[in-house]
């Protein structure tokens, strides 16, 4: 039971030594920035349409596959109603225009 209860306790403090909190510049330092770059990391070039999947909670498996069915209907409908906009952006470049849009908004407010 101790050993239990410290490997928790260690994992705990690792998980929190990961957490760094957010150091935000003084305004002396702000002062001395020349430029600033941004970098938008996009790993889908494409749009994908998303259902939130049900909970069967503790019904079994009848209630289970009653939710997978749902949730096969609700992902499919929209599909179906998010067609059209995923149709007309299919050709859309976010990799090639997000950072051209980016640089010309920091551009703006610098």
């Amino acid at each position: 039971m101790r050993l239990r209860s410290s490997l928790y306790l260690c994992m705990a403090l690792g998980l929190v030594a990961c957490v760094a909190p957010p150091v935000s510049l003084t305004p002396q330092l702000q002062q001395n920035l020349d430029s600033l770059q941004a970098i938008a990391f996009i790993p889908q070039e494409n749009l994908d349409v998303d259902v939130t999947p049900g909970n069967p909670g503790a019904t079994g498996l009848i209630g289970a596959l009653l939710v997978a069915a749902i949730d096969d209907s609700r992902r499919t409908k929209a599909q179906q109603a998010s067609a059209g906009l995923i149709d007309a952006l299919r050709d859309f470049g976010f990799r090639e225009c997000m950072p051209r849009q980016f640089d010309a908004e920091f551009a703006r407010r610098a």
